[in-house]
Order: C-alpha cells, then structure tokens, then sequence
C-alpha cells in the first residue's frame, strides 16, 4: 500500500482507536441494560498482539465532554485544508468512508450534546479494540440504538459518495469497503453483532475465519476471558478496570519467528505465499533455528508494554485524570544499570506546588555513571554469541563505535546529578524595525545540580574565556551574570546549597532560594516535565502573532491565531515522568484543571 493511501487509512485508525483506548472509570449504572462485560471478552482470542478496553464498561461520554472542556477543543483546531487534500487523493471507497468518519468524529466533538447520540452507542459502553492475527479490530462498542447507528453508518456512505451492499453472516450484518486497489486486497468492514457495533479491516487472509470471528459469529479456541491476565494487569499496576491496555511483544515475536506459533504466525505464512521468491529471504531468516531462539529470548526479557489510567476524577475540584505505561523489563541487570544513571529531578519540574510555571523540565542524570553504562553495555552486546544474522550485522555495526569517547567526556561533568529549568511567565516587546518581538519581562530559573557546583563553575569559567572573571561565592550569595547583549531584566547566578542557579525575576530567586533547602539525594528521578496547556499556547500564540511579514506573506494565518487564542483558554496541567524501575522503564501522566 502506497504513503498516501497508508495516510488515509491511518486517520480511521487514530479516530477509533481514540475512543477505545481512552477511557475512564465510574460505576456501571442500571438504567440501560448491556451485556455483561465477560460476554465481549469472550470474543477476543488468547493471543491477540494487543488489547484496548477493560472488565467493566466506561462512561465515554463524560470523559470525552471533560476533555473537549478543559483542552478547550475548537474547529480552528483542526484543517480542513488537509482533509480536502487527502479526500482528492484518496481512489477506493474505503478511504473516501474512512475520510467521512473522521470529518464527523471531529465534528462530533466539537457538539458533543446533539452528535453523540447520532452514532447510537451507549453512553457508558463496554468497547474492545484487539487483533485476530493480523487483522485489527479496531472497535467493537456497545450500542444503544441499533437503528440509529445504521442510519448514522449510511448518512456517512452518501456525504462519502460510497455505497455498499449490505451482507448476511450468521446472525450479524456487515458492510465492505475497499481500501487498496491491489492484491491482497484490504477492506474496512462496518457491521453490527447484536447490539454491538463493530470496525475492523479485513487483511484479506483468511477473510471469512477472520470475518465470522470479528463478527461474533464463531469464537475464538481460547479467549482472553478464559485467563485472569487482564485481572492481574489491573491489580498489579492499579489501574482502571475500565482502562487497561496492553501490546504483546512476545506474540509478535512469535508470529514472526515460527509458521504456526499462534493466528498471527499462520497468516504471515499465508501472506509470505504471496510475495516474490526473492522478497522471502527476511522471512526465512526470521524462521530460522537461530533467529527464532535470539528474538524469543529478548521477547522474554521484554514481554509487554502496558498502558491505562490509575485515576479519573472528573468530578472532583480540581478535577484528575492520571495514566501510566509501563513497558516491562525482567533484564535485571541492565535495569540495575539504568537505574545508576538516575539523578536529581527538582520538585518544581514534577509538581506545581510553588509559582506554577508555564513549563518546567528536569532531566536527572548522574554524568559519571554514563560512560560505565555504556561501556558495560557495549561490551555485553558486542560479545554475545547470537545465531541471528540480523543481530550478527547489528553486532558487526557497533564493534565499529566505541563508547569509550563518551566516558572520557563524561569525566568532565563528574559530579553532575541534573540539569533542569522553569518558566514562570515571560512578556514580550516588540521594538520598530525589528521582525521579531525580544523579551521585556522574565521569571526563569535554569538549576544545574552537582556534588561540588563551585568546581563546576572554576572548570567552565577556565573554558570560556568570556566568564575567566566570573566568582559565584559558595554562600548563596547572587552575582551578576554578564552577558553578550543588554537585556532590559538582570540575569543572577547563584549557589544555593548543591545547586548552581540562574534566574531572572523575584519569583524565579525564591525557587532558587528554596532549591538550596534539597540534598541530592531528595527528589530521585530520570526525567520529568510540568506544563500548563493554556499559558503554554498563549505564550507561543503571542509570539506566533507579533512576527513580520517576511517578503510579502503573512507569517500566520486567521486560522492558526484563533487556534491558539481557544488553546490559550485551555485549563489543564499535564505532568509527565519517565523512570527505571524494578518493573522497566514507567511513564506516568498526571492531568488536572482547577475546574
């Protein structure tokens, strides 16, 4: 399938993946009776390479309504210069439909009231999206009106100049739409099983297994609620039993390496039969004794990554919503490795509980403990005993790039735990004659935490010949920093305790100030980053809007200055870290609003 066709297929993937896979909890009511969740597991094969849904239904609605709200969602958001663009590219049905349905998603969210209920779902549905060896199902959902979604699924067929026959299969009904013009031949299937709506694209492999399996119409050998694992997700990682999200790496690996390991392996074979004898050979390697033993045993040490929300409070003042994502690691000692490069993350990039900042970041890092890591590291892969011949040019490849530059440049820096800094507000002024606006007012702090900052400050000032006069006294006292060009705010230097700060501003001297108050050791961490969503955009909107115009055009356009202006009304602070823990590397997003 060519980049452009991939592209319009991408758009129906990203729109109905959205809705299942972003999901919050709340009680199931017992006004609308819907089946009882087991029922939609049972239709979910055992070694699906990836599941998006829950044991309990979700109140979609509610949690689609609060984030229209609180990211301040407009129609200036969205270009329907693009849509226009790929709808004139776009040559089968299928992408022309596919077009259609995310226009109307789009629409959908921006009157949520009146174009939810046009689809017919429920409004606290119990949805899966999974796969049938290749095939995706990108959606199945609970309905509320059987009717209505018909009537919604047809309305779309004409604004789309699309018609398809409406087709039988056992008890359910299914509509086809082609989305490539060449062997195998792909296609978006639409129907309804009973009172579930379903989205899945047939690969065009074992279509009517895949079909009647999709369907409803025939069940899997063994399905995902014949196991506990979705139970044991929820309850080791304390998530949402309404979110829970996981992509199987070892499944992949095994449909990759063996010709009959699971549903997936069996239809790659099918689609290896395919191709031409001298496009087989990456397929015949993956299935050799070598490959196959190689790639397992990374699958081993790396089986999943997992994803879903461990609160979502929309109710609540401020209101809450907090995801996680783990991609888990049983490589113990390369996590033990990981782990020692971990540093000193400042409480201001993870929580706004002093001047909340238009955006912080803090990146911990103990420098000294980088070259040995990668050193370890190379040395471990370099001399590994693999049979793969992927991994063996992979292996010939580094042998090439020794690390050990790195660590003599690391040596440098030893001592460094962390570099880090925080935005507080930031005004701008544009001047006659000039094209772009300069800063007039700043409140920022930039902190670079170390075991000995005065030493830091000796070994740069001796590398720079502009800072060789540069005397930052140990006690915390602030100095002057000289700088290049005159700027209508004076930039401070100053050590307050473990940690070399510059600032700008009485708010931004205060945090530095309080810096001095944390030891090293108090606030561990890899990565973390705080940015407030509204101040953020309309700062980049502000300065978006005073640029020239540069040879005759205009910069920015009405469009994207009323985009920025609805984002600058957004009223939501995502928090974000990455870390190395005993169970891999964790991502956690934290999402508040005052409202």
């Amino acid at each position: 399938m060519n980049p452009k066709k991939l592209k319009v297929l991408s758009l129906v993937l990203a729109s109905l993946l959205f809705i299942s896979c972003d999901k919050p909890e709340k009680p199931a009511e017992k006004k609308i009776e819907l089946p009882k969740p087991a029922s939609m597991l049972t239709l979910v094969p055992d070694d699906t390479i990836f599941f998006a849904g829950g044991l309990e239904p979700v109140p979609l609605k509610e949690w689609t309504q609060w984030s229209i709200t609180h990211f301040n969602l407009s129609k200036e958001m969205f270009n329907p210069q693009e849509i226009q663009k790929l709808r004139e590219e776009a040559k089968t049905d299928g992408q022309r439909l596919a077009l259609q349905i995310w226009e109307d998603y789009l629409a959908t969210l921006l009157a949520l009231d009146t174009q939810f209920a046009s689809w017919g779902f429920a409004e606290k549905p119990q949805l899966a999206s999974y796969a049938i060896g290749l095939a995706p199902v990108l959606l199945r959902i609970n309905l509320q009106d059987v009717q209505r979604f018909n009537t919604k699924i047809a309305e779309l067929e004409e604004k789309a100049k699309v018609k398809a026959k409406v087709e039988t299969l056992g008890t359910a009904t299914f509509r086809r739409y082609a989305l490539n013009e060449q062997e195998p031949l792909a296609h978006l299937i639409i129907g309804v099983d009973g009172n579930d709506a379903v989205f899945m694209i047939d690969v065009g492999i074992e279509s009517q297994q895949t079909l009647a399996l999709a369907l409803g119409q025939s069940k899997p050998e063994k399905s995902l609620a014949q196991g506990n694992r979705l139970k044991s997700l929820q309850e080791n990682y304390k998530l949402l039993a309404s979110s829970l999200v996981y992509l199987d790496h070892q499944q992949i690996l095994t449909g990759l390496t063996t010709k009959d390991g699971n549903r997936m392996a069996k239809m790659v074979q099918q689609l290896a039969s395919k191709l031409k004898e001298e496009n087989k050979g990456w397929l015949n390697e993956l299935h050799s004794e070598g490959c196959r033993k190689d790639l397992q045993t990374m699958g081993a040490n790396w089986p999943q990554t997992v994803f879903g929300y461990t609160a979502f409070d929309v109710k609540a003042k401020p209101s809450k919503v907090d995801a996680l994502m783990v991609v888990e690691s049983k490589d113990k000692p390369l996590l033990e490795g990981l782990k020692s490069l971990r540093g000193f993350v400042p409480y201001y990039s993870k929580e706004a509980v002093f001047a909340p900042a238009v955006f912080s970041f803090g990146l911990g890092l103990s420098v000294e403990n980088v070259g040995p890591f990668l050193m370890k590291q190379w040395t471990e892969i370099t001399q590994k005993q693999y049979s793969c011949s992927f991994l063996k040019e992979m292996q010939t490849d580094l042998q090439a790039k020794n690390p050990a530059a790195v660590g003599f440049a690391t040596s440098m820096a030893s001592g460094v735990r962390g570099l880090s800094l925080s935005l507080l507000s930031l005004s701008l002024e544009k001047k006659e004659g000039m094209a772009t606006p300069m800063p007039k007012e700043l409140e920022a702090v930039v902190s670079l935490s170390a075991k000995d900052p005065a030493a830091l400050v000796q070994t740069v000032a001796a590398m720079v010949p502009q800072l060789a006069t540069l005397q930052i006294p140990a006690d915390g006292t602030p100095v002057q920093l000289p700088l290049p060009m005159p700027l209508p705010f004076t930039p401070m230097a100053a050590i307050n305790g473990s940690h070399l700060t510059v600032y700008a501003g009485a708010k931004a001297e205060q945090l530095a100030k309080e810096m001095g108050k944390m030891s090293l050791e108090s606030s561990q961490g890899f990565l973390a980053s705080s940015l407030d969503y509204g101040k953020y955009y309309g700062l980049i909107g502000d300065v978006v809007a005073s640029v020239d115009k540069k040879e005759g055009q205009q910069q920015a356009t009405p469009q994207m200055l009323s985009m920025f202006e609805a984002m600058k009304q957004a009223k939501v602070r995502v928090q974000t870290k990455l870390d190395f823990t005993e169970r891999g590397l964790e991502m956690t997003m934290d999402m508040t609003s005052p409202e």
